[in-house]
């Protein structure tokens, strides 16, 4: 638990801020101190009652789905220009979202209820 805290919990926080700040792009205040309360208090809350199976489960199937096949698509689509790049290119990126949000949704429940059910 305490590594899950120094690898995600600075990329998570920082994340929450900016999404924060674009959301409220007049607001002067400092947000960060609750969103690290909010982010402490959902990891004590996730280790003290869900069973560590289904926390893994989930890290695992949300990581893989979200890191490794519908973020690099989502950020080809953002970044290439309009008119560059090829069909097949453009054709990969949308398989590899596809992919990517079937095994989100699909796997995701799937996984869990194999940890629930052993």
């Amino acid at each position: 638990s305490l590594l899950l805290v120094a690898i995600v919990g600075f990329p998570c926080i920082e994340s929450a801020e900016l999404f924060c700040k674009m959301a409220n792009p007049n607001s002067r205040s400092d947000l960060r101190i609750a969103i690290v309360c909010i982010v402490g208090l959902l990891c004590v809350g996730i280790d003290a009652f869900i069973d560590t199976r289904i926390a893994f489960a989930l890290t695992g199937a949300l990581g893989l789905s979200l890191g490794a096949y519908v973020m690099p698509a989502l950020l080809y689509f953002r970044l290439r220009e309009r008119g560059q790049g090829s069909i097949y290119r453009f054709g990969s990126a949308l398989v590899l979202l596809c992919f990517g949000a079937v095994i989100l949704i699909g796997g995701t429940p799937a996984t869990v209820m194999a940890a629930i059910d052993s």
